[in-house]
């Protein structure tokens, strides 16, 4: 395996330490952290999406080194950063990744289509949410709930609703692998979208699962993404 280093994009709502149990031999899994949770639950959320992408970059290009081969995973509102990542790694001429993997979300010229709900009622909110499968009873019925999580998740919706995509014609230039929950609502043809935005490799995998199918079915997930790395 030639690749050693793989950068992690979480969901909206989610922090980076989920991919802390994801293990590849020979790979550096390096979590990038949201401002405001997690490892950086000390820093003030980001005041936009653009501003959220600027942060994270920060914290990617000082851990790209001279001959490293790294690929980048994102999830859900993870998979959007992951695409401006690789255009703002592209416009300042940075090593560029050599695998992308883009999990739970439509191609970004139909992210326009995506149902708004950060405006809505707290409660309203949260069921919104549950229908994703990302909010179990326990969590929503635990005490820290509406002073922590529900501000992050919040935060990070009203910040993902914000992105407007700008098409300047960049082409992912490396293997692209798309993943998607079998139960997930979006829709094969909005993900199968993507290959609009690879030149390269493209392929796609479906997962038993809903929208977090990353939670439940993450030793797959993990599985496939080694296999992608070694080929």
């Amino acid at each position: 395996m030639t690749f050693n280093k793989l950068f992690c994009l979480p969901y909206a709502g989610g922090s980076a330490v989920m991919y802390l149990k994801w293990s590849i031999e020979g790979v550096e899994i390096i979590p990038l952290e949201y401002a405001g949770r997690g490892l950086r639950a000390d820093k003030p959320f980001d005041k936009s999406f653009e501003h959220l992408v600027e942060d994270v970059y920060s914290l990617l290009k000082t851990q790209v080194k001279a001959g490293d081969r790294y690929a980048m995973f994102g999830h859900s509102m993870g998979t959007y950063v992951v695409y401006e990542l690789y255009r703002k790694i592209v416009r300042d001429n940075l090593t560029p990744p050599e695998h992308i993997f883009l999990s739970a979300a439509v191609a970004p010229d139909k992210i326009a289509e995506i149902k708004r709900i950060a405006y809505l009622d707290d409660s309203t909110f949260v069921d919104e949410v549950k229908k994703l499968g990302g909010l179990p009873d326990e969590i929503v019925n635990a005490k820290e709930f509406a002073n922590s999580f529900l501000k992050v998740i919040r935060s990070d919706f009203q910040l993902f609703e914000q992105y407007e995509f700008q098409d300047d014609h960049t082409i992912m230039n490396c293997p692209v692998t798309v993943f998607f929950g079998d139960r997930d609502g979006i829709g094969f043809d909005a993900v199968i979208r993507w290959r609009r935005f690879a030149s390269g490799d493209f392929s796609v995998n479906g997962f038993n699962g809903d929208h977090f199918y990353i939670n439940t079915e993450w030793k797959s997930v993990v599985a496939q993404v080694k296999r992608y790395l070694e080929t």
